[in-house]
């Protein structure tokens, strides 16, 4: 995760009160198997809708 948001935060900032750490950590976290077993095998979500949450959770997490 961590060459991830190596590259991310070479092309622009990253929201200010993160350390490089806790953001690759934040990607870990929301990127996990768990994370998408739950919400498209337990809760039935599309793999279109899942995509598009799991964009839009990073941007709005990891970006100013």
């Amino acid at each position: 995760m961590k060459i991830f948001i190596n590259a991310l935060s070479s092309n622009g900032p990253l929201r200010e009160e993160l350390t490089l750490n806790e953001a690759a950590e934040t990607v870990w976290a929301i990127t996990s198997a768990e994370v998408y077993t739950l919400m498209v095998k337990d809760r039935g979500w599309p793999l279109g809708k899942y995509q598009k949450w799991l964009a839009m959770a990073l941007t709005n997490l990891l970006l100013p």
